[in-house]
């Protein structure tokens, strides 16, 4: 494909995941080989019914360099990864729900409104906790247990917008 569009893909792949606010991957039709790794980057996959997951990496005669053997046995468990990767098999949204893959499959019609409905109902809470809870999970995927529990006690993760979270959450409250 080429070193520069590469690192770039890669690069991209990482600031998904690395960036505070939530990443949503919108898929309809079909994610393959490189558009899979790109959405493995993001924190949610939301697809159509009609969409396929592929890994043809091994069926092309090329290895992943986005992050694909890193994130999809994080996403769906190694032997899933494997079997995947290794065939070459076409997941239907159905099944990419049922493995883990996919958040939710939806009618295409429907598609963009759920994703809207996520979002925002993801965007009605608290921006600092959800950053923070996003980077806890990514720090958690990189640690055993004990260190994990450990680091959520004494990761200094500013919630500057607590007061105004308490706030509406009480009966008839408003935030700020």
């Amino acid at each position: 494909v080429g070193r520069l569009l590469s690192d770039d893909a890669r690069a991209l792949a990482r600031l998904f995941e690395t960036m505070p606010q939530v990443t949503i991957a919108r898929v309809q039709g079909y994610c393959f080989t490189g558009g899979l790794e790109l959405a493995l980057g993001c924190d949610l996959i939301v697809a159509s019914e009609n969409a396929a997951f592929l890994d043809t990496h091994a069926k092309l005669g090329i290895r992943p360099i986005w992050g694909l053997s890193q994130r999809l046995p994080r996403r769906i468990g190694g032997q899933r990864a494997r079997e995947m990767s290794f065939t070459a098999r076409r997941i239907g949204a159905g099944e990419a729900v049922k493995i883990g893959l996919a958040l939710k499959a939806v009618p295409a019609g429907e598609l963009d409104a759920a994703i809207d409905e996520l979002a925002g109902t993801i965007a009605g809470n608290s921006r600092d906790a959800v950053a923070a809870y996003k980077h806890l999970y990514r720090a958690a995927e990189n640690m055993p247990l004990d260190q994990g529990l450990d680091y959520e006690a004494i990761a200094d993760l500013p919630l500057r917008d607590r007061e105004s979270g308490i706030a509406a959450s009480k009966p008839g409250g408003r935030a700020a």
